[in-house]
């Protein structure tokens, strides 16, 4: 069962340029797997707008605000619908202190002129253009996505101990992947694009879906990694063929050793198995 898509509501004000940008901004979002929604494309004549934004800013994993100069004018005077969804957006982040479900968008203009008053202090994503934009869009799309990003590990002052986040001396051979970067980075391009990534205090690197459910997880065992995939019996499934054996009590099948992109493969074919044929 794929997970589901993150759902994302855009709250901006109406102006014919900004209309235009912000039904292909929700396109682009849709095009790499978030589930965006615009009022352009949901209301229609006869509904009633007050709560059609209030069940959006209520029920949507994200709030993207498109911090214009008009955006903030309306905001701060609470005028129209964006004076409205500025009544909603500041009593969720009082009531739930959820902070990081808004995040502002800075489309036009200095990003002071467009920050309405409760929103100041935020970190901002820049979309005006100019060399940032690229790199800003992709940072956006892991946000979304659940993708954290991950610290780098605290070294230990023990000569004789292996990093697992250390990579490979770079050479023309293939890379070592009983290192642990090299093995994450394949994993990344082997599994489904959606999943997010989530390294611990151990360094037990794993992989989730948007439902926060731990689906691969890749550790250091001894001189090498091991990575294991989760059975999708955790689901209740009854037509899972893995036996009561292969599987521990938190429905992980058993680990397997990594050494190379064969063993790679060997899992993102596990993988496919478990969370599709054998999810059906």
């Amino acid at each position: 069962m794929a997970p589901k898509p993150p759902k994302v509501f855009i709250s901006y004000a109406w102006e014919d340029d900004v209309n235009e940008w912000v039904s292909k901004f929700a396109l682009g979002l849709r095009d790499n797997g978030i589930d965006a929604r615009i009022d352009q494309w949901e209301t229609v004549f006869g509904d009633h707008l007050t709560e059609y934004m209030e069940r959006s800013i209520r029920e949507n994993d994200f709030v993207l605000i498109i911090c214009t100069p008009l955006y903030r004018k309306k905001a701060d005077g609470r005028a129209g619908g964006v004076g409205y969804e500025g009544h909603i957006i500041t009593a969720e982040i009082f009531t739930t202190a959820n902070h990081r479900k808004f995040i502002p968008i800075i489309l036009k203009g200095k990003s002071n002129l467009g920050l309405p008053s409760f929103l100041q202090g935020k970190y901002c994503c820049d979309l005006r253009g100019g060399s940032n934009q690229s790199k800003n869009w992709e940072r956006l799309l892991n946000i979304l996505r659940g993708r954290t990003v991950e610290l780098p590990p605290i070294r230990s002052a023990a000569a004789n101990e292996v990093d697992v986040n250390r990579p490979p001396e770079e050479s023309d051979e293939d890379p070592d992947l009983s290192w642990g970067a090299s093995l994450i980075e394949a994993l990344r391009e082997e599994l489904p694009a959606e999943l997010g990534v989530v390294l611990s205090a151990t360094n037990v690197t794993t992989f989730i879906d948007s439902q926060r459910l731990q689906r691969v997880k890749a550790y250091q065992y001894q001189d090498h990694c091991k990575v294991r995939v989760r059975c999708s019996r955790r689901w209740g499934l009854k037509n899972c063929k893995h036996g009561i054996k292969s599987r521990n009590a938190q429905f992980w099948l058993e680990a397997l050793r990594v050494e190379d992109d064969n063993d790679v493969n060997r899992i993102a074919m596990l993988y496919d198995y478990e969370w599709g044929n054998c999810a059906i």
